[in-house]
């Protein structure tokens, strides 16, 4: 009974968290070091590590393109599946 009534708030809530999840780099580089690549450790290392700027900035342009089109896909999803909530 309770858990439809919250599904669009924990909805909204995984965008939110894959959003800042997907682009963050303090936690893999502390956690994996330099044997982790994520996509945002590979663009960092690109640009200061080899210098390749850019191979760097195609890499941050592809994780921007991604993560847009995911938080704006899921967001609309929410919003067709739950549009008698949002009116």
């Amino acid at each position: 009974m309770v858990l439809p009534q919250i599904m669009p708030g924990v909805l909204s809530g995984s965008i939110i968290v894959f959003a800042l999840s997907a682009s963050a780099f303090a936690t893999p580089a502390l956690i994996g070091g330099r044997r982790l690549k994520v996509v945002a450790t590979a663009a960092y290392e690109e640009f200061l590590g080899t210098l390749n700027w850019p191979l760097g900035a195609s890499i941050a342009v592809l994780l921007l393109i991604a993560n847009v089109a995911i938080v704006m896909g899921c967001s609309r999803l929410t919003e067709r599946r739950f549009k008698h909530i949002f009116d």
